[in-house]
């Protein structure tokens, strides 16, 4: 989860970046599983920023709930990112 070398080879293979699917969890977008993850350690320390970025660059949009739900660098990066629009 949140593998930068994997988001971007699939991204340059023309992955959806909305990529949108039906989920339990409501995480319906590769976007939304980058922010979740950051918030839970297990998933060891990755780059979810750099994923974020690369997510965003092609066309993933921001969510308003991600500011709750994002944790250390990634939510930092979303503060900075969406000043006052979110």
């Amino acid at each position: 989860m949140a593998r930068v070398d994997v988001v971007r080879e699939l991204l340059e293979r023309g992955a959806d970046p909305h990529g949108r699917w039906r989920s339990r969890s409501g995480l319906e977008t590769p976007l939304a599983w980058a922010v979740w993850a950051s918030a839970h350690p297990k998933f060891g320390a990755r780059d979810y920023v750099t994923v974020a970025e690369l997510l965003v660059d092609a066309g993933a949009e921001i969510e308003p709930r991600f500011l709750e739900e994002a944790a250390g660098p990634l939510r930092e990066w979303l503060e900075l990112r969406t000043p006052g629009e979110l």
